[in-house]
């Protein structure tokens, strides 16, 4: 039925293939006449056509599909087009919407030949058609036999098969590029107006005549298998390289350099009347005559003897790699010798003898403005330099300067074990020793102030929280005694873990009055200068008297040991030295006690306060500064106390609150229980520590909790406490033992083992800790002429 009415609807086509490629469009020109009844004739411009009146001002779309002749898809688009008032419709196949049916665009249609087919079908409006594409014709697309007699325009690829006779010119445009894959045969002279570029070989048989004096310009090699006559000059810009024999028969003149890569043979003279330049060695296999002087300017090798039977004149050093025996090497000076003079040795050492001066002093000197002496009697070498007052951050202000390798300066000490009494460096100033850097051996460590210090004060932290939890086992609660017991296991393994590199990394200690690492930081805006030992809180890198809220607290130093962190230069004045880790003085206020927790003292002043361990509070964790190692004795005004800084309280302190959350919220749950019970039986007798009951009568008078038994702060009632409860010391320290080893740490070796061992834990509970003695030492005078050792 849709063809029968498809038959009265479309009655007349004309497809224009006249219309490719023609204007500014490449496509095919479609026109068409769309009738709407078979029953009468209808007369439009120019001719009559039967069969019904024509459907004017229409829309309506169109299809169309050309078929290879496998039937596939080439290409597929639609139009929606109106109708004139004659119904005549005219499109242009290629300008219309590609559909996803399409495989490829217009201009990509292969036109090789081969049949091709046209689908056209057409979609119309209800109720001239039924609202849907239907096919209404199939044409075949034919050769045009006047494309002979045009012009051809190809946007694609164009393949001949045959011979392609050009009877007139042929013209390449756009610059584009020309493929012959095949031999290039020219009967007539050939003009290249513009380059020649050839990828592959070129053959000429016969003769390159290159006319009017042109330039030839060859970037590659040029090889010529016969001889070469040049009538004229050869200009040779660049490098030339020969690599056979090239005989010259008449005289040659060379402007400039000559390179020679390989061997050269001179059979007779060489006159040379210019200067000579050998960037590279000189091989001379007979006798050489120098009749005037030689200038070598870099490095001479020689790898024989020289032998030289007149004077020999070294203006600069003379190097000498190997060992040579000069005899007897002396030298005459009067006065000063030459001030540039250096002797170095590659290999092997120098020894300068002395030899009796004007003065009878057995010495020799090598001066240069004051730069080395050497004293054979003392076996002394002295860097007595008079660079003075210069930056610090300028070589030249230091009179030894180091330079030239990828290490700095090794000191080796005549001795198979070194001890304190073996010194690397040595600082002083005119009055005092200011540090050095000496030998330790292991009993020296155990003995030094430092490690007793530090076990004797780790110990008792440790040993006051476990007596503070027998003394009030009876009064804690839940939460209390988890707290307790988790400060105790992590203060104990933090101990245990210093301990362990302290022991096993001996060999090397710097010795100085100071006795704190620093760095510099930055003072936060419109904070004034800090004096030293005033404890700062640190927020965001800065730092301020504002501890309330800080996220750190720390001590400005009084004297760094160690000060890292160098502000930019002409930044100092706005930064203070901060101690990190160490002992440093800080101001507090009140008594404070050896072994006192030193706390912020909330009026953001700079200043703290001392609290014994027994008295901690969770809270009072965040407010730490270090551990008292001096007293304070005036109750009121300020004070200083030396302090040890750099406990990592955060993360304990971290840990504590979520065990207390943790803890608060089984109690409150434990609380529920004992209430729900206490409802079912009022007589249930049972509270958690710390809780009341809660009945539905008046609560009866209930007396008042025991106050907390204090703990007495003696070494001998601690030890007796923790030996009456041992199961408190030995599950600490299993706790402790169990942290270090998820580590990796060996707790099963020497010297950790003896850590988690109760009577080593007494052992070192009851020794004293030492009393530092940090009086600057005075500075022996200079006695350059003695064997007296300066120390």
């Amino acid at each position: 039925m849709c063809r029968d009415l498809l038959r009265h609807l479309l009655l007349f086509v004309t497809l224009g293939i006249t219309g490719i490629a023609m204007g500014q469009s490449h496509g095919l020109t479609f026109q068409a006449l769309i009738l709407n009844r078979p029953d009468n004739n209808t007369e439009i411009p120019g001719v009559d056509v039967p069969g019904g009146s024509y459907l004017s001002d229409q829309q309506l779309d169109i299809r169309f599909t050309i078929h290879n002749e496998d039937g596939d898809i080439d290409y597929q688009e639609e139009h929606t087009t109106t109708t004139d008032r004659y119904g005549l419709i005219s499109v242009i196949i290629g300008d219309g919407t590609m559909t996803a049916e399409s495989p490829d665009v217009f201009k990509e249609i292969s036109w090789d030949g081969t049949p091709k087919e046209l689908v056209v079908e057409v979609n119309i409006p209800e109720p001239f058609g039924f609202g849907m594409f239907v096919e209404f014709s199939r044409q075949k697309l034919v050769f045009a036999p006047y494309a002979y007699h045009r012009n051809i325009t190809a946007t694609g690829t164009m393949d001949i098969d045959g011979a392609t006779n050009l009877n007139s010119s042929l013209s390449v445009n756009n610059g584009s590029p020309t493929l012959l894959t095949g031999t290039l045969t020219v009967d007539g002279c050939v003009y290249l107006h513009d380059c020649l570029v050839v990828d592959g070989t070129t053959d000429l048989n016969n003769g390159l005549n290159v006319n009017y004096n042109t330039p030839t310009d060859l970037s590659g090699t040029l090889n010529v298998d016969g001889a070469t006559t040049m009538n004229s000059t050869l200009d040779v810009d660049g490098a030339t390289t020969l690599n056979l024999t090239l005989d010259v028969d008449g005289a040659t003149t060379l402007n400039s350099t000559l390179d020679v890569d390989g061997s050269t043979t001179l059979n007779s003279t060489l006159d040379v009347d210019g200067a000579t330049t050998l960037h590279n060695t000189l091989n001379v296999a007979g006798a050489t005559t120098i009749n005037n002087t030689l200038t070598v300017a870099g490095n001479t090798t020689l790898q024989s003897d020289l032998f030289v039977e007149g004077s020999a004149e070294i203006g600069e050093s003379l190097r000498l790699g190997r060992t040579a025996d000069l005899g007897q090497l002396q030298v005459n000076t009067d006065g000063y010798a030459n001030e540039t003079t250096t002797l170095k040795a590659r290999q092997g050492d120098i020894s300068i003898l002395g030899a009796e001066s004007a003065d009878g002093t057995a010495r020799a000197l090598v001066w240069d403005d004051g730069l080395i002496e050497m004293f054979p009697g003392t076996r002394q070498v002295r860097i007595d330099g008079q660079a003075s007052g210069g930056a610090t951050n300028n070589t030249g202000s230091y009179p030894l300067y180091v330079k030239g390798a990828q290490q700095g300066i090794a000191v080796k000490l005549n001795t198979s074990a070194v001890n304190s009494g073996n010194n690397f460096l040595y600082f002083s100033d005119n009055s005092y020793i200011r540090g050095s850097v000496q030998g330790q051996t292991l009993s020296e460590l155990h003995n030094s102030f430092e490690y007793i210090w530090f076990n004797s004060m780790a110990v008792l932290d440790e040993a006051f929280i476990l007596a503070e939890g027998v003394a009030c086992g009876a009064q804690l609660d839940l939460g209390e005694a988890g707290v307790m017991a988790a400060n105790a296991i992590l203060i104990l393994a933090q101990w245990a873990e210093e301990f362990y590199h302290m022991e096993t990394e001996v060999g090397v200690v710097y010795q100085s009055n100071s006795a704190d690492y620093a760095e510099w930081l930055q003072r936060d805006a419109g904070v004034e200068d800090l004096a030293p030992g005033t404890i700062v809180g640190v927020n965001g890198g800065r730092i301020s008297t504002m501890t309330e809220g800080a996220r750190q607290l720390m001590v400005v130093s009084t004297a760094p040991l160690v000060l890292g962190n160098t502000p930019p230069a002409g930044e100092e004045a706005n930064y203070e030295k901060v101690a990190f880790l160490g002992q440093v003085p800080l101001q507090v206020r009140g008594v404070v006690n050896v072994g006192d927790y030193v706390l912020a003292s909330g009026l953001n002043d700079g200043t703290g306060i001392g609290k014994a361990p027994a008295d901690m509070t969770l809270e009072d964790y965040d407010r730490i500064v270090g551990v008292a190692w001096s007293r304070a004795l005036f109750p009121n005004g300020t004070s200083q106390v030396n302090t040890a800084v750099g406990m990592n309280q955060g993360a304990i302190n971290d840990q504590l609150k979520r065990q207390k959350q943790e803890l608060d919220a089984l109690k409150g749950t434990m609380q529920e229980l004992l209430s729900y019970l206490r409802a079912k039986d009022p007589s249930f007798p049972v509270d958690l520590p710390g809780t009341a009951a809660q009945p539905a009568a008046a609560p009866p008078a209930v007396a008042a909790a025991p106050a907390r038994t204090p703990v007495v702060r003696d070494r001998k009632e601690v030890e007796a406490l923790l030996r009456s409860h041992p199961e408190i010391l030995e599950r600490t320290l299993a706790g402790a033992r169990s942290l270090l080893a998820a580590k990796g740490y060996p707790v099963d070796e020497e010297p950790l083992a003896q850590c988690f061992n109760t009577e080593a834990f007494f052992a070192r509970l009851n020794r004293s800790a030492p009393v530092p003695d940090r009086t600057p030492r005075p500075v022996v005078p200079d006695v350059p002429r003695s064997d007296q050792r300066i120390r």
